[in-house]
């Protein structure tokens, strides 16, 4: 299965100069991040979604070689219907702002999906009461009662059905939309950093 970071859309709510995608966490740009984590992953192809948008990680790209695919950056499913031209269902998708993301959770998406007679599509949510303190999300949705948001982890089917998959890492719910997201994650990495080499 061929993968795709989404890194063509607006970022509105992002008030810092830079590209979001390209503002750094620790040493590593956003996007190094996760792109790292979909190429460490059992995906075939990793691709990055640019549009005007997006004009700096297109120069990024291009310079990393990094493959790319143009998009309209005119929303998420417009975005989609541009990818399906060239790419072929199924395929990943994931956010370009989701620092937490590993390839563990990317692999057993993938799993998830080979082994089931599903021809649809699969989202990964979090539940909210699962939240950090600090998380704010406006993007929450009921799901079977349950009150969950996106965690920007996704599956594009052959058809327009669909499939929630609940993920319970709290982590997963920190995704950088604002300034302030994006202090918050540089802090948690921070303190995992910190934390994995006490264990060592």
């Amino acid at each position: 299965m061929k993968g795709v970071v989404l890194a063509g859309g607006k970022g509105s709510r992002f008030t810092a100069r830079k590209e979001k995608q390209l503002s750094r966490i620790g040493n590593q740009r956003l996007l190094d991040i996760i792109y790292d984590k979909l190429d460490r992953s059992e995906l075939t192809d990793v691709y990055v979604a640019v549009s005007e948008n997006s004009p700096e990680t297109w120069k990024y790209c291009r310079k990393k070689d990094i493959k790319m695919i143009r998009t309209r950056g005119a929303g998420y499913i417009k975005d989609l219907q541009d990818i399906t031209r060239l790419l072929k269902p199924p395929f990943l998708t994931t956010a370009s702002d989701i620092p937490f993301i590993k390839p563990n959770h990317i692999n057993n998406l993938i799993k998830m999906a080979e082994k089931n007679d599903f021809d649809g599509g699969y989202t990964v949510v979090i539940p909210k009461k699962l939240f950090p303190e600090k998380v704010d999300r406006d993007d929450t949705f009921n799901y079977m009662g349950v009150e969950v948001a996106p965690i920007g982890l996704n599956i594009v089917g052959k058809t327009d059905k669909e499939k929630k998959i609940f993920t319970y890492n709290p982590k997963l719910s920190i995704n950088i939309n604002k300034t302030e997201d994006l202090t918050y994650a540089r802090k948690v990495a921070k303190k995992t950093l910190v934390a994995n080499k006490n264990k060592k």
